[in-house]
């Protein structure tokens, strides 16, 4: 674990932060398990996969590990709080699809296991059916205060965008970033562009618990939150 520490000591975030506007333009519909992407979440991963090579599939999984004392995203801060939105689509239009996943008999003789019969009713090998939605958004955007040279460099690894990519989901066709007039990347139109914590404002319309830092799976991360797009009253 030393030696991963030593790795990401060794990044220097650029500082040269501006307002940007981040537009992901798509070739396929995306598919979300989760109401929103976050950008934050997005840059940390690249940049922790950047750092750690093939360490970074080893990380475990269950319990975080708390990064931010050894690296820092190009990305400028309040308090803990990223200066990045949500998903943006250019539609409102939402669909539901079934996705299926089924035992493949196929490749059996390449199961490595000493199991004399695979259930498929439960357990590891099982078959499912899940509901998930999917959109139909020709451009993906983000808002964000960062370095555009070093955001820039670490999209350039992203094909795709959300879940159920392997299906065909979420196909990136290209990725533009250009410079915003102000910065929107937390409140635009006196709305909130993500997870703010209420203790960073007076009020707001519509209040939840979320998560509001990566990473967005850690009930740590919970707290009570401005849900992304209700009007907030600023302190």
């Amino acid at each position: 674990m030393q030696q991963i520490f030593n790795k990401l000591k060794q990044y220097e975030p650029p500082q040269d932060f501006e307002p940007l506007k981040v537009i992901f333009r798509m070739t396929s519909p995306i598919m979300l398990g989760h109401p929103f992407i976050h950008f934050d979440s997005l840059i940390l991963h690249l940049l922790y996969r950047d750092l750690l090579g093939d360490e970074y599939y080893c990380l475990p999984s269950k319990n975080p590990i708390d990064f931010s004392q050894y690296v820092k995203a190009p990305i400028k801060q309040t308090e803990d709080v990223y200066h990045t939105s949500v998903s943006l689509f250019d539609t409102d239009t939402k669909f539901a699809t079934t996705i299926y996943k089924r035992f493949c008999t196929e490749y059996l003789e390449l199961l490595q296991t000493k199991k004399r019969k695979i259930r498929r009713g439960s357990g590891f090998f099982r078959d499912y059916m899940m509901r998930m939605i999917y959109i139909p958004a020709k451009t993906v955007y983000f808002f964000v205060n960062g370095d555009k040279p070093e955001i820039f460099r670490l999209l350039k690894s992203v094909v795709y965008l959300g879940k159920k990519t392997a299906y065909g989901f979420g196909r990136v066709k290209s990725i533009h970033i250009e410079r915003t007039d102000n910065d929107y990347s937390i409140i635009k139109d006196s709305k909130a562009m993500r997870p703010i914590p209420i203790r960073m404002v007076r009020d707001a319309e519509v209040k939840a618990m979320l998560a509001y830092k990566p990473p967005y799976w850690d009930k740590h991360s919970v707290e009570l939150c401005a849900f992304p797009g209700s009007i907030v009253d600023v302190l």
